[in-house]
């Protein structure tokens, strides 16, 4: 639409130039302060993913070994023929797998945690990443467990690179996928057992930061 200036014809044409050009810096400046609002909310600026919340395969010929004797334990269970029974998942790292078959902590496995039916999900040196992966690539019990222990991120932060906030997230991720998986198993999350004697020791301080954002 031109609006009519009340000049001659060169003057109105240069009128409506201008008006055009007004136009097209006002609607510039409308869509760039739209932009800046639209990304300075937190709910339109979508997280980045990192590594203690993105699944990730371990390329070890022990870790894959072991991945599929606890898959066949799953199906054993699943299996009405056999008497084979899991209840409780004992998810974690070293820590954890330290009280499987062949571990320092076999007898007290034995005692306290076989009787319950236990099924040991710890893998020596798994970060949360890892822990993700292997919940995705197991077979999914037919009878729920009744509950679950978590313990694991030690090692994304320690000798790893994530930030104990992250190790945290990971820490949630893993909860999840188990509440997703079974529903009504209650789920124990266990702080990260404290690292080295100095209490000021960089372990030390990104553990207890770590926890400090545990559920």
């Amino acid at each position: 639409m031109i609006v009519k200036c009340g000049r001659s014809n060169r003057a109105h044409y240069s009128c409506f130039k201008a008006d055009c050009r007004y136009s097209r810096r006002r609607m510039k400046c409308i869509i760039t302060f739209v932009l800046g609002l639209a990304t300075g909310l937190p709910a339109c600026s979508a997280e980045k993913p990192h590594p203690s919340t993105s699944a990730q395969v371990r390329l070890a010929s022990w870790w894959m070994t072991r991945h599929a004797e606890k898959m066949a334990i799953i199906e054993a269970a699943n299996d009405p023929k056999k008497e084979t029974k899991v209840e409780l998942l004992m998810v974690g790292d070293s820590i954890t797998h330290n009280f499987d078959k062949g571990g320092p902590g076999e007898t007290v496995w034995q005692k306290h945690f076989a009787p319950l039916n236990a099924l040991n999900l710890g893998f020596g040196g798994d970060r949360t990443n890892h822990v993700l992966w292997r919940l995705e690539h197991l077979p999914k019990l037919k009878t729920s467990p009744k509950a679950a222990s978590l313990m694991i991120g030690t090692n994304n932060i320690c000798w790893g690179s994530d930030h104990p906030r992250q190790a945290a997230d990971g820490v949630q991720a893993i909860a999840k996928k188990l509440n997703e998986m079974y529903p009504e198993m209650k789920i124990l999350v266990v702080a990260v057992f404290p690292r080295r004697r100095e209490l000021t020791h960089p372990h030390r301080e990104e553990i207890i930061e770590l926890n400090s954002h545990l559920p």
